[in-house]
């Protein structure tokens, strides 16, 4: 046999490209996480993942974060929003949160935060 006649690589696929706004709901020292129920990172918990950037006038820029996947590259640009107590269900202190299960992404969003 010859090397021509060796299986030839399939050509990958380029990665799809997203674009997402995370937000990271904070009430004093606390933060408003919440558990996936759909998608590759069901049951793990999470900070809330946009398409479009709310139009909360307390939003406050901290950085992108940007993370590879199988087959997504993800790139967020993550935003802080202090709200009351009352606009969430389940919240956590930051100690708490760096003993969950957490997805990579929300992690990097995290060091933001702490920075």
């Amino acid at each position: 046999t010859t090397p021509q006649e060796f299986p030839q690589k399939k050509p990958k696929k380029a990665k799809e490209q997203r674009t997402r706004f995370l937000i990271i709901y904070r009430h004093q020292n606390r933060l408003a996480l919440f558990k996936n129920e759909t998608n590759l990172l069901k049951g793990l918990y999470g900070f809330v993942q946009t398409e479009v950037l709310p139009k909360e006038s307390s939003l406050t820029f901290l950085g992108k974060v940007q993370h590879e996947y199988s087959h997504i590259s993800l790139s967020a640009k993550v935003y802080e929003c202090e709200v009351e107590l009352n606009q969430f269900q389940e919240w956590f202190d930051y100690d708490t949160i760096l003993k969950m299960a957490l997805s990579k992404v929300d992690h990097k969003a995290l060091e933001l935060l702490k920075n």
